[in-house]
């Protein structure tokens, strides 16, 4: 028995190593770090998008590179092999831990829109109202405010026309222009008043300079007084019209009688 048990020996038939397991580790590794980036920080890497230092990286470059060195080794002993297997298995899982999404900010579209009409608004709400200090000079159908009324308005007015036409303007800048503008639109329609002018029933207009009024009398010597009868002025012509006309009309009395006698 003796003899026996110092004869018996271990056998020597070459087994061979397995390396499936390594050779699926190393596809794994591969894809565990498709559409990964390598970034300092994370602040140039999109919210939708995942990154890692470049140590990070590098360890796991360098873990699937010694599994593929073993795998590729004809003469590697299944030990190795299985070393190699765990070495990139714990690479794979400091890798995934250390994977995180990126913190880049990604500008929203400002929109402008409600600023755009509250403009156009603003503009048609004061259109036809003027400045005035009391209204006495604004007529009635007219529409009044005060100098710094006004002022207050296009004041407002101008800011949000600013806010509108500058593209680096932020969604916050845009929306307390819309609220300011708002409000002085509000506070301009409750100051609104309808103007109080006065008017007449129409200028006088004094005559030209030596032009006659109807109290003066005009060239021939005949005066008209606001009562519309003709009177004898002072003037030798109008002496001589007054002549001439009793003269006439004696005339025409004596023909008259002369007529009657023929005919008795």
């Amino acid at each position: 028995v003796t003899v026996y048990e110092a004869a018996v020996k271990a056998g020597t038939k070459t087994v061979p190593v397995d390396k499936s397991v390594l050779e699926s580790g190393i596809d794994a590794a591969g894809s565990v770090s498709v559409g990964v980036v390598e970034s300092v920080d994370g602040s140039d890497v999109d919210p939708t998008g995942s990154w890692v230092t470049a140590a990070v990286q590098d360890a796991l470059d360098a873990a699937v590179a010694a599994a593929e060195a073993v795998l590729a080794d004809s003469s590697a002993t299944q030990g190795q092999v299985d070393a190699a297997v765990e070495a990139l298995a714990d690479a794979v899982t400091a890798y995934e831990a250390a994977i995180k999404a990126g913190t880049k900010t990604v500008p929203v579209p400002v929109v402008k829109d409600v600023l755009a009409s509250g403009v156009d608004a603003a503009k048609e709400a004061v259109s036809g109202v003027v400045s005035s200090v009391d209204g006495s000079d604004v007529p009635v159908a007219g529409s009044w405010v005060t100098a710094e009324q006004r002022k207050a308005f296009d004041a407002a007015l101008a800011a949000a026309e600013a806010v509108l036409a500058d593209p680096g303007a932020t969604q916050a800048e845009v929306d307390a222009a819309v609220a300011a503008l708002a409000e002085a639109v509000e506070a301009l329609e409750s100051q609104v008043k309808p103007g109080t002018q006065t008017i007449s029933g129409g200028p006088t207009l004094d005559p030209p300079p030596n032009q006659p009024t109807q109290d003066d009398p005009p060239a021939g010597g005949l005066k008209v007084p606001s009562g519309g009868q003709v009177t004898e002025s002072e003037t030798p012509v109008a002496t001589l019209v007054a002549l001439l006309v009793l003269v006439l009309g004696g005339l025409a009395v004596g023909f008259g009688r002369r007529s009657s006698n023929r005919k008795v």
